[in-house]
């Protein structure tokens, strides 16, 4: 019954029943803890609790865990009081009542996650084996297989004697990963739409037209439940990153028609461990006319990464400054544009051929299109295009 909180386990553990990879029989708060270590028992056997009946929140579990029944990534039988912000990544194996966060739950999940390979035989489910309580704001996404009472989010659902209004709202499962198309509640959607934000803040046709109201942000360095990258990720649990900002440096060079490319590096906020390529998009991407263009960086990311990191990224600016007037040349006022090289200059029928009078040379006005310039046509030579 006493409170466990800031607590962690990295071990192994194994035993017979009610085992747990941080505590095995629990009836007190846990609060921001976790286990990362292998959990083989055999009944009530959880990658953090075997049996749970106090409130957990802000807790994980990465480890695998292998049992018999009631067996859960995180928690074998969750039979009383919330588990909020949590989730389980290890792969769960099982007979009956198996799930890759919860076994068996009677009571309150909310904000909660499970990516875990999940293997048993009757009540198997991505998320929960066996529910008969409240599921909230929740998702699988981890390959799913059984024999009885399959399913991708939820195996079954049981309305037994310790029935407490059942009820599976705003919650999902990839139709995909998990390799399942149906489940005891929730929503299926595939991978692609998973990493979509609309479909968790908005009623969309792929999450049936209602709204979830998750709490979530595809913007990094904000204050919500939930944080997606979108398009790359699946939802994670913003409680647990660091953030990280990667701000790209600004880059200049002096007309000249090249393309610009790449980037100039960046300025990380704070050391990191993601080892992904630095990328960078933008409108400096392909820029060469004189001007201003913002240099986007963004850098290639596992799931892991998107777990861990909560990242913003910040343009720079790369400025292309415009070539000076040459000696000799009068350039207009707000015309200052380097002048397009002979071979990029379109003939024009019309050109007009230079005066045959003698110790004189006519005078012209070139439009090309990356300049304008007034000049002397020398004699008996052809003058520049013109328009």
């Amino acid at each position: 019954d006493g409170t466990i909180y800031n607590a962690y386990a990295t071990g192994s553990v194994t035993g017979t029943d009610v085992v747990g990879g941080l505590v095995g029989d629990n009836e007190g708060p846990i609060n921001n803890a976790y286990a990362t270590g292998s959990i083989t028992g055999n009944d009530l056997v959880g990658g953090l609790v075997g049996d749970n009946g106090g409130p957990i929140n802000n807790a994980y579990a990465t480890g695998s865990v292998t049992g018999n029944d009631f067996v859960g990534g995180l928690v074998g039988w969750h039979w009383h009081r919330i588990i909020n912000n949590a989730y389980a990544t290890g792969r769960v194996t099982g007979n009956d009542l198996v799930g890759g966060l919860v076994g068996f739950n009677t009571e309150i999940i909310n904000n909660a996650y499970a990516t875990g390979r999940v293997t048993g035989t009757d009540s198997v489910g991505g998320l929960v084996g066996d529910n008969s309580g409240t599921i909230n704001s929740a998702y699988a996404t981890g390959s799913v297989t059984g024999v009885n009472a399959v399913g991708g989010l939820v195996g079954r659902y049981w309305d037994g004697d310790w029935y407490y209004a059942q009820a599976i709202t705003h919650s999902f499962w990839d139709i995909q990963t998990t390799g399942q198309s149906t489940s005891a509640g929730g929503v299926g959607l595939t991978t692609a739409q998973m990493k979509i934000l609309a479909n968790f803040n908005s009623a969309t046709e792929a999450n049936g037209n209602t709204n979830p109201g998750w709490d979530i942000s595809a913007n990094g360095g904000g204050n919500t439940v939930w944080r997606l990258y979108e398009g790359q990720s699946y939802p994670v649990l913003s409680s647990f990153q660091k953030n990280l900002t990667f701000t790209a440096n600004d880059a200049g060079k002096t007309y000249d028609g090249v393309a610009y490319s790449g980037g100039n590096g960046v300025i990380q906020s704070t050391a990191n461990d993601l080892s992904g390529t630095i990328r960078y998009g933008g409108s400096s991407q392909g820029a060469t006319r004189p001007g201003r263009y913002a240099i986007s960086p963004s850098v290639a990311m596992t799931q892991q990464d998107y777990q861990n990191w909560n990242v913003t990224f910040l343009d720079g600016v790369l400025t292309i400054d415009p070539v000076q007037p040459a000696s000799g040349e009068i350039w207009l006022a707000g015309q200052a544009r380097a002048p397009v090289p002979p071979s990029s200059t379109p003939p024009f029928a019309d050109r007009p051929a230079a005066e045959a009078s003698a110790g004189s040379g006519t005078p012209f006005l070139n439009l090309a299109p990356e300049f304008i310039r007034l000049g002397v046509c020398p004699q008996d030579e052809e003058c520049p295009p013109g328009r």
